[in-house]
């Protein structure tokens, strides 16, 4: 009897510890970044100079490591500029501001790619001269819809803003001939729809790259955060990079929670929450804590305010947390602290 009532007591906590709740994912304990043979190392950290295709980055960037990790070529891989074109011309939009990532990855499934090299030339001879294309496209976007009297309006507009954006002492053309050289191309323009201008610079290119063997995206939209933490723990330890959205006015406050309690990922103020699409390239324990590392498309040299930030030197070698910015040839990432992540982190598409 004695014996019975032991094993059942012995018993008892292992059937209560199982009907409970599932036990966490640990921290992966991965960095996407650190071997010298990654490939995320040969896929730049983009800027996005006010564009509004901050889908079209995640959604290439996954695109592009897909590729790599299986033998792929860069320069035959997925440009930003083309996946948003993509996204905009299949769904019929009027402008390429503003998208999905899961459903940018299926367009290119569907149709096809134009290899980056080839994009490239086609951007460099639509381009204005001297001019990164996303800052062109955020002219063209700021620009649409508006009738010619108003576009030296715009060009004043947003000149003052791209020179705002320099360094002191750049080589930069002067603005007043930039403001020349920015209406001149406006004018120019057969309408100012960013979508068909994109269609009409990439028209020459026809898709010939399949990209069918692509596997199709996972997109998740609802799961506590528990839930959501396991999705992504299991992902870095794949050796795969997530894309996440999330709110991006965590980077200007490490105290900013977005996001509404409970499971439906709902955002606290939509309007003011600083909708932003972004990769997950990392989850590591630093400092005692499991903290998730998040690789922008706000430039090389992006950094969120008060996180520590991963980086590349100039020597090429990797440090995860930089301890010279001004000997750091990329800032690849910046590490967030899995709570304040998860409580801005409203959906993850992976491939």
């Amino acid at each position: 009897m004695k014996t019975s009532l032991l094993l059942i007591l012995l018993h008892f906590p292992l059937i209560s510890f199982a009907s409970g709740d599932p036990v966490e994912e640990p921290c992966a304990e991965v960095d996407l970044n650190s071997s010298a043979d990654s490939p995320l190392r040969k896929i730049p950290v983009e800027d996005q100079d006010g564009a509004g295709i901050c889908y079209a980055y995640a959604a290439s960037t996954l695109a592009n490591h897909w590729q790599l990790k299986r033998g792929g070529d860069v320069k035959k891989g997925f440009h930003p500029l083309y996946v948003a074109g993509t996204y905009s011309r299949v769904e019929d939009r009027k402008d390429t501001s503003g998208g999905d990532v899961s459903t940018a990855l299926n367009r290119l499934r569907d149709t096809g790619n134009c290899p980056s090299n080839r994009v490239d030339e086609m951007v460099r001879n639509w381009s204005i001269h001297g001019l990164p294309y996303a800052d062109v496209l955020s002219l063209i976007e700021s620009s649409s819809g508006s009738s010619v009297p108003q576009v030296s309006a715009h060009a004043s507009s947003w000149i003052s803003g791209y020179l705002g954006r320099l360094e002191p002492g750049s080589n930069e053309t002067t603005s007043c001939e930039l403001n020349q050289k920015v209406s001149r191309f406006l004018k120019s323009l057969p309408n100012l729809n960013s979508n068909q201008i994109l269609q009409n610079v990439f028209s020459k290119c026809e898709p010939f790259e399949a990209v069918s063997q692509m596997p199709e995206p996972s997109r998740v939209r609802k799961g506590t955060d528990s839930e959501f933490h396991g999705i992504l723990a299991k992902t870095m330890k794949n050796g795969d990079p997530a894309a996440v959205s999330l709110c991006s006015n965590l980077f200007y406050d490490p105290t900013y929670i977005g996001l509404k309690p409970g499971p439906t990922r709902e955002a606290l103020n939509s309007d003011e929450c600083g909708r932003h699409a972004v990769v997950m390239t990392g989850m590591k324990t630093l400092k005692g804590e499991c903290k998730y590392l998040i690789r922008n498309s706000w430039g090389s040299d992006w950094r969120a305010k008060g996180q520590d930030c991963a980086c590349l030197r100039a020597d090429s070698r990797y440090e995860e947390i930089c301890s010279d910015f001004s000997e750091a040839k990329e800032v690849v990432g910046c590490w967030f602290s899995k709570k304040s992540m998860l409580g801005n982190l409203y959906k993850i598409t992976t491939l």
